[in-house]
């Protein structure tokens, strides 16, 4: 056997390389489950032994029905030898390696969870978004609503028009699931069966790092999920609008002494039903006129006092199960509920395509590939209903109503994208 050829195939495979130094440092024949339980690389594994075996660098020393363990042969010393020249070396770096994360994360741990000031302001931050969850879930149920278990891992999520990182894990056998970016087909087919359901979603997104200082983008967040079979989209706005009100009552009544110390208590408004509507297309115009640009939606949050509605987005702008407005084609039934102060988008949402026909259309027509949505297009071929809903930002909301700088002081555990280090 070639040696330089086997390690020049080795060197570049993170995966052999770990389980080649594993089985040296430990010193013994290893078990599968072992390099699987500090490895964790699940139906990799046996693929990698496998192969491992074929080039020599391992052997079995144990072969039973129900066991069986590897020791390294002389070639595989050997091609460890030509990667990890100085094993002295390499515990020396490591042990250089481990004193300096524990400096960076002395400081890290006390700056992030330790600074007094900084843990007392998301204390009471968390406090007023226990709040907003509870009295959102009581608002919900007494309109009839039936709460669902969020779907964490699903083999179909959002595209979101591909402006999010995959964020995909295989399982054992090779399946592969997504981490949810929204629930939007679930919520389609949740109700079919139940009418009128909502969730608080935990949602994923891997956003680029540009968004980092934007002060309203976290890449793990919760999203207030509903769905009613048969709505319409001024049904949801009716609907959104009375629950934002009985939020922001609520916790101003609640929360005396958390929005006190934020200094929001006189300032938070209550704004009354009907909040203004404005057509996306004429805005833009506007604000192209004005040297807007492309931000205008933020330029008008920061102009207004009161919360309003963005509605009638462009099909170009949205995503596929947007529901085109048959009377104005190009055109959505969708909204967005933006915040004022500058605080932007908080909701999103409208009436959704239901037919297998417009989504497979609609599909193609986003360049996306309809055989990835295959199970959500079986259930629409089944027989999807009309329906509309929205998500609503819970931590995007908390923000607001604190009138937070940054989205971060809204969880304890705030991952901000492009952000390395975070728990």
């Amino acid at each position: 056997m070639d040696l330089n050829k086997t390690v020049e195939e080795v060197k570049f495979d993170p995966l052999v390389t770990n389980i080649l130094l594993m089985i040296h440092n430990w010193d013994r024949s290893v078990r599968p489950v072992e390099i699987d339980r500090e490895l964790r690389v699940g139906s990799r594994l046996f693929r990698t032994l496998t192969k491992m075996q074929n080039l020599r660098l391992i052997e079995k020393t144990a072969e039973r029905k129900k066991f069986s363990a590897y020791g390294l042969t002389e070639t595989g010393m050997k091609v460890l030898e030509q990667l990890l020249p100085s094993h002295e070396e390499v515990r020396e770096i490591k042990t250089a390696e481990e004193e300096l994360m524990s400096i960076f994360f002395n400081f890290f741990i006390k700056e992030k969870y330790g600074r007094p000031e900084k843990v007392n302001r998301i204390k009471r931050a968390l406090r007023v978004r226990s709040e907003v969850q509870k009295q959102a879930s009581a608002f919900l149920r007494d309109k009839g609503f039936i709460e669902i278990p969020p779907v964490i891992i699903s083999p179909i999520t959002d595209p979101l028009r591909k402006i999010t990182q995959e964020a995909e894990i295989e399982y054992y056998g090779g399946q592969k699931y997504r981490l949810t970016q929204s629930m939007i087909f679930h919520k389609q087919i949740a109700i079919c069966s139940l009418g009128k359901i909502f969730t608080f979603s935990p949602n994923v997104r891997l956003e680029s790092p540009d968004l980092a200082d934007t002060g309203r983008h976290l890449v793990e967040f919760t999203q207030l999920d509903l769905e009613v079979k048969g709505a319409s989209r001024s049904d949801m706005i009716k609907l959104a609008e009375q629950l934002l009100i009985h939020i922001l009552s609520c916790v101003k009544r609640e929360c005396r002494e958390e929005l006190e110390y934020f200094n929001r208590h006189t300032g938070l408004q209550i704004p009354h039903v009907g909040f203004e509507q404005l057509e996306y297309k004429e805005e833009k115009k506007k604000e192209k006129y004005r040297g807007g640009g492309s931000d205008f939606i933020t330029i008008l949050s920061h102009e207004r006092k009161e919360p309003f509605w963005i509605i009638d987005f462009p099909i170009e702008s949205r995503e596929f199960y947007d529901r085109e407005n048959p009377m104005k084609k190009g055109v959505l039934v969708d909204m967005d509920l933006i915040l004022p102060e500058g605080f932007g988008e908080v909701l999103s949402g409208g009436e959704r395509e239901y037919t297998y026909d417009r989504l497979l259309e609609r599909l193609k027509k986003s360049h996306l590939r309809p055989s990835e949505y295959r199970l959500y297009l079986w259930f629409a071929k089944w027989g999807f209903q009309p329906s509309a809903g929205f998500g609503f930002g819970i931590e995007r909301l908390v923000r607001f109503i604190c009138g937070l700088r940054h989205i971060d002081e809204t969880t304890f555990f705030a991952k901000i994208p492009g952000e390395m280090f975070c728990l």
